[in-house]
């Protein structure tokens, strides 16, 4: 395996080999003199075990770009802003899951590429013919300061905001329990064996449903949370 080009992670000294926290396995088997352990995928980046900077074990991930894209669908209705979330299986959480979409960087992609590719996939080609996403102001995100690396300039999750025309839309049966609107269309239901519908499949995209902000920020996804709080600063005064 090639040395770690970006991590932060060093080997552990010698001399603290025996005062390490974390315990390594590989198969089921403890492994007892570790220095630094390397786990790494070109499409997705790279998993170090080893020395912190704060002189400790620990691991860190150093993902492609230091982090993905994230896109949040939005329509204004009657001076209300409502959020797009898409049902997705994610097993990290139990399961079925609302949030909005997001997905890694592809090996030579740009954020803004990538938001492109995965409002594209997983809504499923939503957008007409032309996808319109605005990059929304602040820092690139890091999702855990404490195990993910984004120490490079322009480094960590990106959100964009995805303004949806009102027309698209028709009120539905909310599955939140509130005023809530879903595509017209039925675009998340494309003809059998398409681009589209494959790709849905491949990524277990279930559903979609435009839901109050503050619906939005009830659900257990934190990338939901925090694209809802960039969406709001962006738009500014005050919101229903």
């Amino acid at each position: 395996m090639s040395e770690p080009k970006s991590t932060l992670i060093t080997d552990i000294p010698e001399e603290e080999l025996e005062k390490r926290g974390w315990k390594v396995s590989v198969n089921g088997k403890p492994i007892i003199n570790v220095s630094r352990v390397t786990i790494s995928n070109p499409r997705f980046g790279e998993f170090n075990y080893g020395m912190t900077r704060g002189k400790y074990d620990g691991w860190s991930f150093h993902e492609i770009g230091g982090g993905g894209s994230v896109i949040i669908p939005y329509v204004h209705i009657n001076d209300s802003i409502f959020v797009g979330l898409i049902k997705q299986e994610r097993h990290n959480q139990g399961g079925k899951v609302w949030n909005v979409p997001r997905g890694f960087l592809e090996p030579g992609e740009t954020h803004f590429q990538a938001g492109l590719r995965e409002a594209d996939e997983e809504m499923v080609g939503v957008m007409l013919k032309n996808i319109q996403l605005t990059v929304l102001p602040g820092a690139p995100m890091n999702p855990n300061s404490a195990f993910f690396e984004t120490p490079a300039p322009n480094e960590g999750v990106q959100v964009f905001a995805l303004k949806i025309p009102p027309g698209l839309l028709r009120p539905r049966i909310s599955t939140h329990g509130k005023e809530s609107y879903g595509f017209a269309n039925q675009i998340l239901k494309p003809a059998p064996h398409s681009v589209r519908a494959d790709m849905a499949l491949a990524k277990k995209i279930l559903d979609c449903e435009f839901v109050s902000w503050q619906s939005a920020t009830a659900v257990g996804d934190m990338f939901t949370v925090a694209a809802v709080a960039r969406l709001l600063a962006h738009l500014g005064g005050h919101h229903k």
